[in-house]
């Protein structure tokens, strides 16, 4: 039992260790960004602009019982969701 769980541990650190440690930030701060510009899977992605922001709305099947949208004014940086 002991041994199983050394390894369980042993694994899970090794897979902690290779994940982000913090939020994805696709700006560079200088003016270009690296993809993927959103680190996430939305599926049948659609955008619009409805005045100075762009909105990303997307299908959301089985990740949440919900539909996601994001409001972006660059289609890079989001903002915070004070609408």
């Amino acid at each position: 039992m002991r041994v199983w769980l050394a390894a369980f541990l042993g694994i899970t650190a090794v897979i902690a260790a290779g994940l982000p440690q913090a939020p994805w930030v696709p700006d560079n701060g200088d003016g270009t960004f690296r993809n993927p510009v959103i680190y996430a899977d939305y599926s049948d992605p659609d955008v619009i602009r409805a005045g100075r922001y762009f909105y990303l709305v997307s299908s959301s099947f089985v990740s949440t019982p919900a539909l996601p949208i994001l409001r972006s004014p660059d289609l890079v940086n989001g903002v915070s969701s004070g609408m």
